[in-house]
């Protein structure tokens, strides 16, 4: 048998000409023109490569003639069972996925089994991007119709469904299909060495697919593939809806696309599509879908960048309000309007794109604005239309840095105003510049009385969120009763207040009036040790004001030149609803010892603990053992308990 297969191989190396091997060359050596992508470019290289390496052994028998003429390709049409479903891809008709598996091996333009041809290569099985003829006829390799390819074209391997190339799909195949028959006592390199056998020939011949045994990916049902899925980025969805028609079908499940992240930041790219055409494509395909968006925006530098970010957010919210999507949660965050980049001219049109979307759309529950300083008039404008069009759905608000640092917001009537007419809030979150007492009065009326507030009555403010920086204004006064009166009016209320370097006592003891119904308080002050400012009084007279609310406490101080070890271990004691203890500080190590006792023996609510001690030394080594000491001797810590505790170099 190997006689008459060499001597057939000489007959045809023999009767091979210069000028046909010429020929060959030349249309192997032709490289198509493509500027998408150089991995693209790539791959395309290397097919040319192969095809002109490969195309000196064979003869003029193996070649197809260019007159003749491959099978149409298949045009798929959605059924009506497929209307709620993604039209990513078309997919083959019945009559082609049915077809005679044992129809006789054709020189090419036919589809061959993989299940009954015997042969080392197979033809490749049906996918909806597979070729409608097979990589090898019955008188040896198609060449001529595989470079006809696309070149960005994939193919799903029988075996384990991978999807390849076509040129590295024809070897995958020949190895899958001989590790597929290697018995257990077997090695690699003595299946390789010899031809197959006359069982796994038998085997092949008898229909038993490869792919029962190489993996139960296929097996799995519809509802697990999409909770896998869903951990998926958006551009490892788009590679695994091309591997088979099992994932194409469960890829077109619309709740993998209620969710979508973009980020801008108004630079080019040519490696990638802009961020325009890249934004208006996915939500006019897919914005149907869409319930959760978020953007999130690299604040420009130049106005260039900043006209392109104009550009890709009102073209985003135009196309949003053109397919009508059915949001829920809209957040865009970090635009820093008051930029000198940002011209009043594209201040002004970014704003109105967004009104005009606000009042179009009329199932939002959740809007998140931070960091979006807007001076007066627009931060109003914008406000007034999501008052006016989602009063009776929004539930939740984040307006923090909503404002310019440079707004005193609190003197203004009009901002109360429009709070006051959103009558679904229960989550808000605010700047302390834009807190007065007659923001807090408008809150505790907001759920009262009115004709128009009864469908959703009982509704009250349950989180109430402030963030207070040094280069915001707070110094604004705020009376205890106001605080005290809210708190009556909603007895679920739960404050909390992040302080970010306002290392005054006299500021802080403004900001914490002993009315708050405070439930969670962080706190960040960076301080040298020059300055006159002590963090003792805030830890023993300001917090031990909230021992009974107090749930959380978050501490990032710089105290190198005091020790606050004592007082610290005090504040828990008496704080008996804490939960959460976040220390970030200069500390003894032996603190740790002591903080863990306290847990073990008053505080049993206490079950999540991190602490990081800052250390002025270069090298922690000493400490770190001393640390590692204390955390043997306690090994048998509550499961119910996270802790966690580091030695920090502070440089």
């Amino acid at each position: 048998m190997e006689g008459e297969r060499e001597e057939q191989g000489e007959c045809i190396r023999s009767e091979m000409t210069s000028t046909q091997v010429d020929t060959l060359i030349s249309n192997c050596s032709e490289e198509p023109q493509n500027f998408q992508d150089p991995e693209v470019d790539e791959q395309a290289d290397s097919r040319v490569c192969d095809g002109e390496v490969e195309a000196r052994q064979v003869g003029e028998d193996l070649w197809i003639s260019d007159k003749e003429t491959l099978p149409e390709t298949l045009i798929a049409t959605n059924t009506p069972e497929d209307a709620d479903c993604l039209p990513l891809s078309p997919l083959p008709t019945v009559e082609e996925e049915d077809s005679d598996p044992l129809s006789p091996l054709p020189s090419g333009g036919q589809k061959l089994s993989y299940q009954t041809d015997p042969r080392p290569h197979f033809g490749v099985a049906w996918s909806s991007h597979s070729t409608c003829y097979p990589l090898w006829g019955s008188e040896g390799p198609c060449w001529g119709q595989r470079n006809l390819e696309a070149m960005d074209q994939t193919h799903t391997c029988p075996h384990c469904h991978l999807g390849l190339p076509a040129d590295t799909l024809r070897w995958h195949e020949i190895i899958q299909t001989k590790m597929d028959a290697l018995p257990d006592n077997s090695t690699w390199e003595e299946s390789f060495g010899v031809e197959d056998s006359e069982e796994e020939t038998k085997e092949d011949e008898g229909g038993e697919s490869s792919s029962e045994k190489t993996g139960g990916w296929e097996l799995l049902p519809d509802v697990c593939l999409r909770h896998v899925f869903r951990f998926l980025r958006h551009r490892d969805r788009r590679s695994a809806d091309l591997v088979c028609h099992h994932w194409h079908k469960v890829m077109r499940c619309p709740s993998l696309w209620r969710y979508r992240l973009f980020r801008f930041s108004g630079r080019l790219s040519k490696f990638r599509q802009n961020e325009y055409d890249s934004a208006v494509a996915y939500v006019s395909s897919l914005g149907v879908y869409l319930k959760r968006l978020e953007v999130r925006v690299c604040p420009p530098r130049r106005f260039m960048l900043a006209h392109r970010l104009e550009q890709t957010i009102s073209g985003l919210f135009s196309e949003l309000a053109r397919v009508n999507a059915p949001l829920q949660q809209l957040t865009l965050v970090e635009l820093e309007l008051d930029r000198t980049s940002w011209t009043s001219g594209l201040r002004n049109s970014l704003v109105h794109s967004l009104v005009v979307f606000l009042q179009s759309s009329s199932k939002l529950t959740a809007i998140s604005l931070k960091g979006m300083r807007n001076c007066m008039d627009q931060g109003l404008e914008l406000l007034s239309a999501l008052s006016h069009s989602q009063k009776h759905y929004i539930s939740s608000l984040n307006l923090e840095g909503f404002f310019s640092g440079a707004v005193h917001v609190y003197l203004n009537s009009n901002f109360p105003r429009v709070l006051h007419h959103m009558l679904g809030l229960t989550e808000l979150s605010l700047s302390y510049s834009c807190l007065s007492d007659e923001l807090l009065m408008a809150l505790q009326h907001r759920h009262q009385g009115g004709s128009q507030n009864r469908t959703r009555d009982g509704i009250s403010l349950q989180t109430f969120s402030l963030h207070c920086t040094l280069n915001e204004p707070h110094r604004q006064p705020v009376d205890g009763d106001s605080w005290s009166t809210l708190a009556s009016n909603s007895p679920n209320l739960k404050v909390k207040i992040t302080v970010n370097q306002v290392i005054n006592t006299d500021q802080l003891a403004r900001i914490l009036q002993p009315e708050i119904p405070l439930t969670e308080y962080t706190m960040t002050a960076f301080y040298s040790p020059n300055e006159d400012w002590s963090a003792k009084p805030v830890l023993c007279d300001l917090l031990p004001q909230y021992s009974r609310s107090l749930q959380r406490l978050s501490l990032d101080l710089s105290n190198c030149r005091e020790r606050l070890d004592v007082e610290l271990l005090e504040l828990v004691k008496v704080c008996e609803g804490l939960e959460v203890l976040g220390v970030w500080a200069f500390l003894e190590v032996s603190t740790i010892e002591r903080l863990l006792h306290i847990r073990l023996t008053q505080r049993t609510l206490l079950n999540k603990i991190s602490v990081r001690i800052y250390s002025v030394d270069i090298n922690t080594e000493e400490q770190e053992d001393q640390l590692e000491q204390i955390l043997s001797s306690h090994l048998q810590l509550p499961p119910e308990l996270e802790f966690f505790a580091i030695i920090y170099s502070f440089e």
